[in-house]
């Protein structure tokens, strides 16, 4: 009797590690790349680079079935770099800079519970935005798409070092995951899912720098709704973002950049009280060997001299010319009342190996408009490499 149960006991556990799975995949990326500025000749450069046709990442996820349609879900990302090692993200406890940036998972991340209510997730998800934008071209956020800091994040002029993070401030670049946020995503419906993503904001916020002692500061509120359609070779999504300053003016606004330095000057900020609105509309269409893209995208500062009012438009394709070859383009016009007006090029080429390893092209040509007493000028830049995932 004793066996038997010991036994059964066993079948039991047995079957509840089974129901229980943690998945290690990623992306390595590393080429040559080449820089050419018409206006800067110090800006010139030839490097062994990274992220030039996808993001070098580790993501850790796991999936706990719990029965009756239910599970439990989580997922950590580590973004980093494989040409240049790095003790940038320490362990918690530590002092400094980096005490700002105390985690290895500095990328998307997550826990949350699915079923046939839809999915609900908290922690720091990717936002909607940045999904819109990946939806818009082939070429992801690496080269040729536009997702850079000289040409500015997913079509906005305003680039922030903060909006990585932006659980504090952001000014109006656009967000590519927000901290402190929950997440509902509601079930299938015939192709249709919405998500609505909240973070609360904080007026009386306090933290403990090392190197200055306690300050106060601000959160910002944070707003995400969107609508997605996909349906065989048809994917189409719009998303609406709004993100609130705080009114705690006199106390500053703090946060940390990617780097990891602590910042507490209001001018990578928001003004007190005023929002950031922007609004993404973007697809994709396959038909046989082809697919087509496109998106329109928003930016407006809501108060009476506006950091930012800009808009821009993209047009794409990717073509296979065999399973292993793919051609990719990718046209993108930016407008914008706080910098020049700027139109992008964008060319690639992959050839696979295998199912997990490419060598690419990408050619990234930039045109940037006179502004203010700047005169026009134009950066091109070209990459070959390898990408692996596994």
């Amino acid at each position: 009797m004793k066996k038997t149960l010991v036994a059964l006991a066993a079948l039991a556990a047995t079957s509840v590690f089974a129901q229980s799975t943690v998945t290690i995949f990623g992306t390595l990326d590393a080429g040559y790349k080449s820089v050419n500025n018409s206006a800067n000749n110090a800006a010139n450069s030839q490097n062994i680079t990274n992220n030039n046709s996808a993001t070098s990442l580790i993501i850790f996820k796991g999936v706990e079935d719990m029965g009756g349609g239910m599970a439990a879900t989580f997922l950590m990302e580590i973004d980093f770099n494989p040409v240049n090692s790095s003790s940038a993200n320490v362990a918690p406890g530590a002092t400094g800079a980096n005490y700002w940036n105390a985690t290895p998972f500095n990328g998307e991340q997550y826990v949350g519970i699915s079923g046939g209510f839809g999915n609900l997730q908290l922690g720091t998800p990717n936002a909607d935005g940045l999904i819109a934008g990946i939806i818009a071209t082939p070429f992801g956020t690496a080269m040729g798409s536009g997702f850079n800091g000289t040409f500015g994040r997913l079509g906005t002029a305003g680039v922030s070092s903060l909006n990585q993070f932006s659980g504090a401030a952001g000014t109006t670049g656009r967000i590519i995951r927000h901290a402190n946020t929950i997440q509902y995503t509601t079930p299938d419906f015939g192709g249709f899912k919405a998500t609505a993503a909240y973070a609360f904001g904080n007026d009386n916020a306090t933290v403990a720098n090392p190197a200055t002692g306690t300050l106060a500061g601000n959160t910002n509120t944070y707003t995400t709704l969107s609508l997605k359609y996909n349906n065989g070779p048809a994917n189409v999504m719009y998303v609406y973002t709004n993100e609130k300053a705080a009114s705690n003016g006199a106390a500053g606004i703090y946060g940390v950049t990617a780097a990891g330095a602590f910042v507490t000057t209001a001018t990578v900020a928001l003004p007190v009280n005023t929002d950031v609105t922007w609004q993404q509309l973007s697809g994709n269409y396959t038909f046989g060997p082809a697919t087509i893209y496109a998106g329109l995208s928003t930016t407006k500062h809501n108060a009476a001299v506006p950091l930012e009012d800009s808009n821009s438009w993209n047009l794409a394709g990717q073509y296979l010319i065999t399973p292993s070859i793919k051609l990719q383009a990718n046209y993108l016009a930016r407008n914008s009342n706080v910098a020049a007006n700027a139109r992008l090029l964008g060319l690639g080429a992959e050839y696979a190996f295998s199912k997990r390893t490419n060598a690419y092209f990408r050619y990234e040509g930039i045109n940037f408009d006179a502004f203010a007493v700047a005169p026009s000028f134009t950066l091109n830049s070209w990459a070959v490499g390898l990408k692996h995932t596994f």
